[in-house]
């Protein structure tokens, strides 16, 4: 039994360890994919979000010569796009 537990808790605190080794996505990678997905202009802002599930960068990016300000939602694991939220 005190086997069976020993490699259970073994198994667990493997499990845990990969979970909190997760490789995120560059600050300039996450850039990147976000001005592409708005069609450019300048990163205001960039904070990785990890309390989010999944974790992601926002990105404030706005276009100085339309005005127009967005928020981009880039998850920090795939670089997928999640959300553009205009206005951000």
């Amino acid at each position: 039994m005190k086997k069976a537990i020993s490699l259970l808790l073994l198994t667990l605190l493997a499990v845990v360890a990969v979970a909190s080794a997760t490789t995120y996505i560059t600050k300039a990678k996450a850039e990147s994919v976000a001005l592409a997905a708005v069609g450019g202009g300048t990163v205001v802002r960039a904070v990785l979000e990890t309390a989010d599930n999944p974790p992601v960068w926002s990105i404030d990016i706005k276009n100085f010569k339309t005005h127009k300000e967005n928020e981009v939602k880039v998850n920090a694991i795939t670089a997928a796009v999640v959300a553009i939220i205009p206005g951000g």
